[in-house]
């Protein structure tokens, strides 16, 4: 089925490889114990929340004399250090999804950059990611101050997905939306071409947290038009999807075994990918996702059941996929 508007999320994850300590052109992930590698996705997901293809993925290993520079970080440019990674496959996805097709990119806090937010884009390409700077706002103000300054357009129902040995509740959050211009950051003030930049930021706080509960708090930035209730809405609602490139990224890692066996060839790589997004979209099939959260009957089967199943009928192919395969 055509689709008007596809929803691209994208997300980072460490592929630990700890238990094979003998394989090369592997690189440290948080800490010196860990060593692997690191992989970048992006999730082609329908406005429905259906799960239609991978459309990028970015796969590279940290040479270990850059472990500690984290403090240098503000001294190098973007596209020296690994915040270029979300720039990159911003400009990929553009380029594989046809021009006729809106594409909003979606990400979690780690891509509060404002060089993303300032890379050109191509007509019908927008962004959606949440805020994690308290950016400084029109000439005074800060990002957090200003969106609470603005009165409440109206409330909604969120339901917060279970979490190891926090169950499923539901929270009421209260929305708020402005327009507001952002101003590059102060440590690049006098870089040439920087200019400040208007945006729709959308504020969804939880109103009254269950005691012992920590509020729930989503501050999105957007390039997406917002001027009703019903526009601020359609964004968070958007957002919520973002669960399910967390959920590809874990059937890669734990159904599929990912890092448990022999490092694998780039064309085995390729097919565990597709392996992994096809588990993914038979988990979100079910006609509601609480539906399928209580393991309703006929569908009581987890990710690695799925997965182990499939490998046992299956074998990798013996040459790497088309890109029309994981679009």
């Amino acid at each position: 089925m055509r689709q008007d508007c596809v929803l691209l999320i994208q997300d980072t994850t460490n592929l630990d490889f700890a238990h094979h300590p003998s394989t090369k052109g592997l690189g440290h992930l948080d800490n010196l114990a860990q060593y692997g590698m690191k992989l970048h996705t992006t999730l082609a997901v329908s406005t429905a929340g259906v799960p239609l293809g991978l459309v990028d993925h970015q796969m590279w290993a940290r040479p270990p004399e850059t472990f500690g520079r984290s403090n240098q970080r503000q001294r190098r440019p973007t596209a020296e250090k690994e915040s270029q990674r979300w720039l990159t496959s911003l400009e990929r996805a553009q380029q594989r999804v046809p021009e006729t097709v809106t594409v909003v990119t979606i990400a979690d806090s780690e891509a509060d950059i404002f060089d993303l937010f300032a890379l050109p884009r191509r007509e019908g390409s927008h962004i959606l990611i949440r805020a994690t700077h308290n950016r400084r706002v029109e000439t005074a103000s800060h990002l957090w101050d200003a969106m609470r300054q603005r009165p409440v357009a109206g409330q909604y129902m969120l339901e917060l997905r279970r979490k190891e040995d926090v169950p499923t509740r539901q929270a009421r959050m209260s929305v708020r939306y402005a327009t507001l211009t952002i101003q590059p950051p102060k440590s690049r003030l006098k870089e040439p071409g920087l200019q400040p930049l208007q945006l729709q930021v959308i504020l969804a706080e939880e109103s009254s947290p269950p005691t012992g509960h920590q509020a729930v708090r989503w501050l999105l930035i957007t390039s997406l038009p917002v001027s009703s209730l019903e526009d601020a809405l359609r964004c968070l609602h958007w957002y919520s999807y973002r669960w399910l490139i967390e959920r590809f990224h874990f059937v890669l890692k734990s159904g599929c075994r990912f890092t448990t066996g022999e490092r694998r060839a780039p064309e085995t790589c390729t097919w565990y990918r597709c392996l992994a997004f096809v588990v993914v979209d038979l988990r979100s099939a079910s006609p509601t996702r609480a539906t399928m959260q209580r393991g309703a009957p006929g569908r009581r089967f987890t990710a690695s059941i799925i997965a182990h199943l499939i490998l046992r009928r299956t074998r990798p192919p013996c040459v790497r996929p088309s890109i029309g395969l994981h679009v």
